[in-house]
């Protein structure tokens, strides 16, 4: 039986059975829109589903010449567009290349076909000149973009493609990425499942550099009533990681606090969560309160793209739920900062 290249992708069965029926009936869109977490294999998916499509076999088998050149990244017909190193956006120029690189007929497959990654970074500029390029679709093309944060780009562009939600991995399939050597004790294995959020990238970091723990008690420290506001603010954010976007840091911690609210459920509810997993003071707390504080962190996440100044948010969230969980009224009338 030919080898099929998607098998090599963990998890997401039903993308995979997506991507195969598109091209047994050969109804391939104009372009996809992959979208969903950081380090869920959504670039992965996008390389394997494009080496299918200029495969001799049709099944990105490995073996002929074509998945060859894919491999070692000289297929003529393929490319892919991505950040320039050390840089933080997609630039117009980037595009305007594309643009003219499919003006090209193919050389050997049935189609010329890229991918960008981190699509979501594209300048508006460059936004719009990939808008172009879909409102004039190349005749014999196809561009897969790669985005955690879909919410950054044009409707008009979203409304061009056909998109396909990655979501987070099960823990087997994570751990089996993150950890393969299975290196990690078995007492931490769930717990760095849970803590990823799905995110191979994120679990694999939290495996390498065993920092379990501190990411935790950052996340712990948004939730309890004996860090404040202002010294939360000082003591974690003034000591953030050199090097680290601000941006994915903060989310981080949301994601984080928000793991820690959905254990004091379960712990009341259904049992089973780890001691470390539990906030003091929160115990007390009716299952509406804690639930309107998922709300306030779910609000904030979805503000955090259009954020200028990811610190300040994080700031008012603090504030805010120190306010609610555990009814701080000494700060005075501080405006709402998310």
């Amino acid at each position: 039986m030919t080898a099929d290249a998607l098998d090599s992708l963990r998890g997401h069965e039903g993308v995979k059975r997506l991507l195969r029926a598109v091209q047994t009936t050969g109804r391939i869109p104009t372009g996809f829109l992959f979208h969903g977490h950081a380090g869920v294999g959504k670039r992965t998916a996008a390389r394997l589903f494009l080496r299918r499509l200029v495969c001799d076999a049709g099944t990105g088998c490995g073996a002929c010449r074509p998945c060859h050149m894919d491999l070692e990244v000289r297929h003529p017909d393929l490319i892919e567009v991505a950040r320039v190193e050390g840089k933080t956006r997609l630039a117009i120029d980037q595009i305007r290349d594309l643009r003219e690189w499919f003006s090209v007929t193919p050389f050997s497959a049935d189609r010329r076909a890229a991918v960008i990654d981190d699509a979501s970074t594209m300048t508006e500029e460059a936004q719009n000149a990939l808008l172009k390029l879909l409102e004039e679709p190349p005749a014999r093309g196809l561009i897969i973009l790669v985005a955690d944060d879909p919410g950054k780009l044009l409707e008009t562009i979203q409304s061009r493609l056909q998109t396909v939600y990655f979501g987070p991995l099960g823990e087997e399939d994570l751990l089996a990425l993150a950890d393969p050597e299975g290196s990690l004790p078995s007492t931490q294995r769930s717990l760095v499942a849970l803590w990823a959020g799905g995110s191979v990238e994120r679990a694999g970091l939290l495996v390498n550099e065993g920092n379990l723990d501190e990411a935790i008690a950052r996340s712990r420290a948004l939730l309890d009533r004996r860090v404040g506001p202002f010294s939360f603010s000082q003591d974690l954010l003034g000591g953030r990681v050199k090097g680290r976007d601000p941006r994915q840091e903060v989310r981080e911690l949301l994601e984080g606090s928000l793991n820690l609210l959905r254990a004091q459920l379960q712990a009341r509810h259904q049992g089973g969560v780890p001691d470390v997993l539990l906030v003091e003071g929160l115990r007390a707390r009716e299952d509406a309160v804690i639930e309107e504080a998922q709300g306030l962190l779910l609000e904030a996440l979805g503000r955090l793209s259009g954020q200028a100044t990811p610190r300040l948010l994080l700031e008012g969230v603090k504030i805010r739920l120190h306010r609610l969980l555990h009814g701080s009224r000494s700060h005075g009338n501080v405006p709402r900062a998310v």
